[in-house]
């Protein structure tokens, strides 16, 4: 099941778990990449993104772990997404 979060709701529930700081650092500096583009400029992050996958493999999380981050996400201020 795909599940959409606004970036900024994404950030927020990063920031909330003390991850931000890790996360941010596990985003590659190449400003062509993907990831990079997606953690600078989305609007909307996906469960199945590049910016999600990354995440998943930083901190090694199961599928159900990235879909509760994702459902715990969702239900933060700054959801306006219109993906």
């Amino acid at each position: 099941m795909e599940l959409v979060v606004s970036l900024q709701q994404f950030l927020s529930a990063l920031a909330l778990q003390s991850l931000n700081e890790v996360f941010s650092e596990a985003v590659s500096a190449n400003k062509n990449s993907t990831v990079w583009i997606q953690y600078n400029s989305a609007s909307c992050v996906s469960n199945t993104d590049a910016l999600a996958l990354l995440l998943q493999s930083t901190f090694g999380w199961t599928q159900d772990q990235l879909s509760e981050f994702f459902i715990q996400a969702s239900k933060l201020p700054g959801g306006n997404c219109n993906c």
